[in-house]
């Protein structure tokens, strides 16, 4: 909701860790229309991850995994019509 709302009114916000993935997946769900968009750390079968899991970090251990700029991230163009990620 606080995501949705800073998003909405132009209210400067600043997301670190759990709060970027929640304003990944606001923007997901209600930009794009992608109401099934999640978290890959939330729910691993997920059909429409917007966030990945970061396989270089110790597996099942929380904490210490701050996504801090350095992984190498790729970024695909949307196609206008159908909000499907471009090939």
């Amino acid at each position: 909701l606080a995501a949705k709302y800073a998003r909405e009114e132009g209210v400067p916000i600043l997301g670190v860790c759990l709060g970027m993935q929640v304003m990944v997946i606001e923007t997901a769900r209600n930009v794009l229309g992608w109401d099934d968009a999640t978290s890959c750390e939330v729910d691993e079968e997920t059909k429409r991850p917007v966030i990945v899991k970061m396989l270089e970090h110790h597996q099942g251990v929380m904490g210490g995994t701050m996504r801090l700029g350095a992984r190498k991230t790729i970024l695909h163009p949307l196609h206008a019509d159908d909000g499907q990620a471009a090939s």
